[in-house]
């Protein structure tokens, strides 16, 4: 089962039960790398002290 497969079977059960859709895969990439370079760079500059 791809990727497309499983959002397919995750948003019909989303649908039964009443809950809102997962967000369509690759959707939230950029976010989630956002995030891991912000933590890198305050893990290596310490989190801003000097």
């Amino acid at each position: 089962m791809n990727a497309i497969h499983q959002h397919a079977l995750d948003t019909h059960r989303a649908a039964r039960h009443a809950v809102p859709a997962p967000p369509f895969p690759g959707t939230l990439d950029a976010e989630v790398w956002r995030a891991v370079l912000r933590r890198l760079r305050d893990r290596v500059l310490g989190g801003g002290r000097p």
